[in-house]
């Protein structure tokens, strides 16, 4: 059985589940979960890093190469299953990346990378140090490697079941940060650049995850740091936020001197300002 074709399948079956959204089918039930356990989400989030066997977690510093001068561009839909094995390569080698949320039914990004690529087709990387636009997790997971590891890619994360334990981690987390959710806010503020929010995170952290769930479904881009296990890059992540502890949020547009702890604490700051 091709693995590959099954689960694309079923990913396109995730639609009609998801349009049911503000009805009485398929991720209602897990709105009627959070509204009785108030720990659902970061439960079920948990248990999607252990699915993983916490892929995203660790920085393989004896793979780590040659660092990108310039940064890295990810077209990225975080409830997605390969956009996540390219994000756990990107936590693996300690790379920082621009994020553009590309959520299904979104109006900004999504069509942005349609334009620029000629197709709707995630994950999408634009690599400004080697000239490339290169589509599909093999391929990106392969480039990132290349460029700027060593010792080519690690079984875990090209073994063909990989894409069956990564589905099922999207299946655990209700299809979040899959599907464009319209803002509230009538005044929305425009986010000016790409890089005026930052977020310090890592892949297989699941208190990240629920912040970056949010930020896709909301179409808000960022600066994403990698500070996972390991990473050389906490050292400078202390050095400015006082302690080690992710996610942590810092938003230039708004003149914060500082970032914040606490995801529940980001998710509503962000449902509140933007």
């Amino acid at each position: 059985m091709d693995i590959t074709n099954t689960l694309t399948k079923s990913a396109e079956r995730q639609g009609t589940s998801q349009n049911c959204k503000q009805s009485s089918c398929g991720p209602s039930l897990f709105q009627a979960l959070r509204g009785l356990l108030p720990s659902f989400d970061l439960i079920t989030s948990i248990l999607s890093t252990i699915l993983r066997l916490f892929a995203g977690v660790f920085v393989a510093r004896e793979r780590l190469g040659a660092r990108p001068a310039k940064l890295l561009k990810l077209y990225d839909i975080e409830g997605d299953y390969e956009c996540r094995r390219v994000r756990e390569a990107l936590t693996t080698l300690d790379l920082d990346c621009i994020i553009l949320p590309c959520p299904r039914k979104g109006t900004t990004y999504r069509a942005e990378a349609e334009k620029l690529a000629g197709r709707a087709d995630f994950p999408l990387l634009f690599d400004a140090n080697t000239d490339s636009k290169i589509y599909g997790a093999d391929a990106i997971v392969a480039h990132l490697f290349k460029a700027y590891g060593k010792g080519g890619v690690p079984f875990m994360m090209r073994h063909p079941f990989i894409r069956l334990f990564c589905f099922i981690a999207t299946l655990l987390r209700g299809f979040r940060g899959l599907w464009f959710v319209q803002r509230q806010r009538n005044n929305k503020i425009t986010i000016d650049d790409t890089t005026s929010l930052e977020l310090y995170s890592y892949e297989g952290s699941a208190h990240c995850r629920l912040v970056r769930e949010v930020l896709c479904e909301m179409e808000i881009p960022y600066l994403l740091h990698n500070v996972g296990k390991r990473s050389p890059s906490r050292v400078a992540f202390v050095k400015r936020s006082g302690r080690m502890m992710v996610p942590y949020l810092v938003d230039k547009q708004q003149d914060k001197s500082h970032g914040m702890f606490e995801s529940q604490d980001i998710i509503k700051y962000l449902h509140t300002t933007y």
